[in-house]
């Protein structure tokens, strides 16, 4: 068996991040340059072929960077099926800002509803800097 390999992405642009950054916008988008740069990613990555898992942090621009950086592997891998995408809480940034305070799962449910993200990790209130996410 060949070594695994691990490839970290961070997010692409989002609203906060726009200057003068305004770290007061809670869970923000993705920004149009942020889109642009995720199509640049899903175009330019030489592995595709190669993915077996995807793992996010819950928060709404890095699911939306996870859903649009690997289109292939989310809709047509496994029997069209797709590889789910994971919503993991300890993968979050633990500032107390708006913009690293994420969204309920409720929320997220209906935001990211029929994209195939596996939100059973969230328990309630774990967008709460409370704990192991405490800022």
């Amino acid at each position: 068996m060949s070594p695994r390999k691990i490839h970290l992405l961070r997010h692409a642009q989002a609203y906060h991040n726009v200057p003068p950054c305004n770290y007061n916008i809670p869970d923000p988008t993705l920004t149009e340059l942020g889109l642009e740069q995720t199509s640049t990613f899903a175009r330019e990555f030489p592995h595709h072929g190669n993915v077996s898992v995807i793992l996010s942090s819950p928060m709404t621009r890095t699911l939306e960077t996870a859903l649009l950086c690997f289109p292939q592997e989310h809709e047509h891998r496994h029997h069209h099926k797709g590889l789910k995408i994971y919503a993991v809480p300890e993968l979050q940034e633990t500032s107390d800002h708006p913009c690293d305070t994420g969204s309920s799962r409720a929320d997220l449910e209906k935001v990211f509803d029929g994209k195939n993200i596996d939100f059973s990790a969230l328990k309630e209130g774990w967008q709460l800097k409370t704990g192991s996410m405490g800022a």
